[in-house]
């Protein structure tokens, strides 16, 4: 089990009020599963399949609709890494939101100008 499926017990967000979490093939066991049970959470961890078999239509299908939502929301921080990443080098906890904020706004305007350049209408 690779060493971030490990810990997911330990990032899940208490305060979030989401009932689903959206995982890749690489942290599904029946640990994680549990854990999700546990915490009464729905598991959207693409599951992966047994070696030298070939996947069925519904797997292939479940799997596929998880990474669709991935995806949209890795394409976001790829965004931003392009931008520095979350790597900030202020002294204060202001200053620090103020330069995440500035990148996350930043990244929105060159979404804009892509989405306008983009428009089929």
């Amino acid at each position: 089990m690779p060493t971030m499926a490990r810990h997911l017990a330990d990032v899940l967000d208490p305060s979030n009020t989401r009932s689903r979490v959206l995982a890749d093939r690489g942290y599904d066991s029946g640990v994680n599963r549990n854990v999700l049970e546990e915490h009464h959470l729905e598991g959207g961890i693409a599951r992966r399949t047994q070696a030298g078999k070939e996947p069925g239509a519904r797997l292939k299908a479940r799997n596929r609709a998880i990474s669709r939502t991935r995806a949209r929301v890795e394409h976001v921080f790829a965004g931003l890494h392009q931008l520095g990443g979350k790597t900030v080098r202020a002294l204060t906890l202001a200053r620090n939101t103020l330069a995440i904020t500035l990148k996350c706004v930043l990244y929105n305007l060159k979404r804009l100008v892509w989405l306008a350049a983009h428009d089929p209408a």
